[in-house]
């Protein structure tokens, strides 16, 4: 049986800023052909490939300017000077080499702990495996956190709003978060619809605070302070 090794595809990848750009220009053809390319990406041993849009075409069975379009039209490719290469790629098989290494650690440690001593170290090796175990262990976590979380479509944002009868800007909430990858600080977003509350309560606020503000001079100052607070604790 041949071996197959197998990558996360998000299922709404269709929804993409960049790949809706692409299938405005070449249709579903072009989502497919982008896909192919990936596939390529990853079965080559760097993760890149030579940006030779005449050779994928041949393989691919494709035309020349339309591989060309494909790989530098549209941003879905990380370009260099004579290669390219994706960032989800990349970050895959950072995981998966890390994978291996923390597999052939552990064989040796079973190997040597039952048969015989393990051989000498480096000074500092313990330190440094230890570092290289807290990595991985990282590492998983943050691919989880990746795949876990399933950024919105701008539909699925307008209806929840409408369901929620609030008045947030449904095309602002999904530019504001495309833009920031779907982060609130440092942290990958866990709930869009929480954070759609967020707003619908902030937006709510600064409305009525505004509406005494017509009427209080007093609160002008105030109300300046708070729209000043809100908009830099929602780019958090």
């Amino acid at each position: 049986m041949k071996n197959t090794n197998y990558f996360a595809h998000d299922h709404n990848s269709r929804g993409d800023e960049k790949i809706l750009n692409l299938r405005l220009k070449h249709g579903w053809r072009g989502f497919g052909v982008y896909w192919a390319i990936v596939e390529k990406l990853y079965e080559s041993t760097e993760g890149s490939l030579e940006n030779n849009p005449a050779v994928i075409a041949f393989d691919l069975k494709e035309e020349e300017n339309f591989i060309a379009s494909v790989i530098n039209e549209f941003g879905l490719f990380e370009l260099n000077k004579t290669t390219f290469s994706h960032k989800r790629v990349r970050e895959h098989n950072e995981y998966r080499a890390k994978q291996a290494e923390s597999g052939r650690k552990g064989a040796l440690s079973k190997h040597y702990g039952s048969a015989m001593t393990p051989p000498q170290q480096p000074h500092g090796h313990k330190g440094k495996e230890r570092k290289e175990r807290k990595e991985i262990k990282e590492s998983k976590v943050k691919v989880k956190e990746r795949y876990n979380f399933i950024p919105p479509t701008l539909d699925e944002v307008s209806e929840y709003c409408k369901d929620r009868r609030n008045d947030v800007n449904a095309q602002r909430f999904h530019d504001f978060y495309s833009a920031k990858d779907w982060m609130i600080g440092k942290n990958k977003m866990k709930d869009w619809q929480a954070a759609i509350r967020t707003w619908e309560r902030r937006t709510g606020l600064i409305e009525q605070k505004e509406a005494e503000y017509k009427t209080d001079p007093e609160e002008q100052e105030k109300v300046r302070v708070l729209i000043h607070e809100t908009a830099k604790n929602i780019g958090r």
